[in-house]
């Protein structure tokens, strides 16, 4: 990775006063080097680690929010069935009212035509009552001018009645 670490070391000058020049530019180079790709190592790491979380916190949030959403989809379910029955109750309850309402108007209009009947049955009674009145009386007149007209017969048949002692008389003797 990068350049070798490398110093050059030189001397200069006579044996007895040498100068020392050291170049630690490549050394510096690489650690440098190092030190930015350790750095860079580090950065990935936290990048890394931060989109780590960031991938976790959105999980985490889509979990929530997904349970959330299911949860008032559980609750419009229960509210929806919770109508349901309820409408379904209020059915009943309609349904039942309406077949106790027909059977009253059932009932009442079997008392309506018992009374009809009843009072149909009276009339006719009444009628027949009258009828036989009527016969009977008919019957009665019709017998009185029977009675009347046998009597009328009878009288001008009769025999006038000294001569019924006779006819007695004759009877009689005859025996």
């Amino acid at each position: 990775m990068g350049a070798d670490p490398q110093a050059t070391v030189t001397w200069k000058g006579p044996i007895a006063s040498l100068e020392k020049s050291i170049n630690a530019d490549r050394l510096e180079g690489y650690l440098s080097l190092r030190a930015f790709e350790i750095s860079q190592r580090r950065l990935e790491t936290l990048e890394a680690q931060v989109i780590e979380k960031q991938r976790l916190r959105s999980q985490i949030a889509y979990a929530f929010v997904k349970e959330q959403y299911n949860e008032r989809q559980r609750q419009e379910a229960l509210r929806l069935e919770e109508e349901r029955k309820l409408r379904e109750i209020e059915e009943a309850k309609r349904l039942e009212e309406a077949r106790k309402l027909r059977e009253a108007e059932e009932a009442k209009l079997a008392e309506e035509e018992r009374k009809r009947k009843a009072v149909e049955a009276e009339r006719q009674r009444k009628v027949e009552e009258a009828k036989k009145r009527e016969e009977d009386a008919r019957i009665a007149q019709l017998k009185a001018e029977a009675e009347e007209a046998e009597l009328k017969r009878l009288q001008a048949e009769t025999i006038p009645p000294s001569s019924i002692f006779d006819s007695i008389e004759e009877f009689l003797n005859s025996n």
